[in-house]
């Protein structure tokens, strides 16, 4: 007859063997895990350094952002900041107060659509003038043609505008509002431009590539291939926290599946939709890609086991392996 059928409560508890070993601290559990992501992240950021240096040329990235940022500074629309950046004129940093609307902001927008092959394809400078003579804020003084070549400067434009237009009788804050709506437009039909888009893009898909084959390296170096060498097949800080990774229902060593499962979930919910996020989805909310993370973390706070998504989903749990004060004593009796 088994032991079962003379006490069925043994089976039942058996049954729940799992979560029986001893769970780490929270705290121990959080330190392990922040200051294996930090070695993990300088790791990424060496590779990506790597990867900078000997990938970006070969795959057309330097040129790509070259070609972009050459396309705005001869616009004429950006100033230069003393290192070297690019500014916009109509932002406080780059608008000169000594100078008039027009000098900060218009001329450069007609410098533009005179020089420009693109903007002169679809006849920018007619729009501007048509849209300044709707305005009601300008006077034309003298009428005729719009009459600036190809190539005109700065300068010549200031003089032309000079000879044909004057401000009506209107607020100062009013001539400064429409000349950076003006201005505004112009930045908005340079950065659709399909050649500068076609380059930025180019910039954003390989630093993102990059990126992420600089993480995934990091994360089977440092996830993968250290705890094949370390005893026990641990993270470096799970050896110095001493934890060890175990199945939720036997208690016992995980399954291979298990390990590749808890490494999958981890790579796809800390790296590669954060990542994606921040390349593709951020528009001003990138940083919201750390919430993926965050659930992580957040829900090893509040589970009794604390454990986490990748826990969940591959069924394992992370248990401490340091002894503690009691157990120790009761080693020292047995003996």
């Amino acid at each position: 007859m088994d032991v079962h059928d003379i006490d069925p409560s043994m089976k039942q508890q058996e049954e729940k063997k799992y979560y029986t070993q001893k769970k780490p601290w929270l705290i121990s559990r959080y330190g392990e895990m922040i200051l294996d992501a930090l070695v993990f992240i300088l790791l990424t950021y060496l590779l990506f350094f790597v990867g900078q240096s000997t990938l970006y040329e070969p795959l057309g990235r330097n040129a790509a952002e070259n070609e972009a940022m050459t396309m705005l500074r001869e616009s004429n629309l950006y100033a230069n900041r003393e290192n070297g950046g690019l500014i916009e004129r109509n932002t406080e940093e780059g608008y000169d107060e000594n100078l008039s609307p027009e000098q900060n902001l218009e001329y450069n927008v007609l410098y533009f659509y005179t020089n420009s092959d693109y903007a002169i394809s679809h006849q920018k400078l007619d729009d501007f003038f048509a849209s300044k003579n709707a305005s009601d804020l300008f006077v034309r003084i003298q009428e005729g043609t719009y009459d600036l070549p190809k190539g005109s400067t700065v300068a010549t434009i200031e003089s032309w505008m000079v000879a044909h237009y004057e401000r009506a009788a209107v607020p100062e804050s009013a001539i400064r509002k429409w000349c950076e709506d003006a201005y505004t437009d112009a930045v908005y039909f340079l950065e659709h431009n399909p050649l500068y888009v076609t380059n930025i893009n180019r910039t954003g898909f390989v630093d993102y590539f990059v990126l992420l084959l600089a993480e995934v390296v990091a994360w089977g170096i440092y996830y993968v291939m250290i705890p094949l060498l370390l005893p026990k097949r641990k993270t470096l800080f799970k050896l110095v926290f001493r934890m060890a990774v175990l199945d939720k229902k036997t208690d016992g060593n995980p399954k291979p599946w298990q390990i590749v499962v808890r490494s999958l979930a981890l790579l796809l919910l800390c790296i590669v939709l954060p990542t994606t996020w921040y390349f593709f989805i951020g528009n001003g909310i990138g940083y919201l890609a750390m919430l993926f993370p965050a659930a992580e973390i957040l829900l090893m706070g509040v589970t009794k086991a604390n454990t986490s998504i990748h826990d969940l989903l591959s069924q394992t749990y992370v248990v401490s392996t340091q002894k503690s004060a009691s157990d120790i004593l009761l080693e020292q009796e047995e003996k």
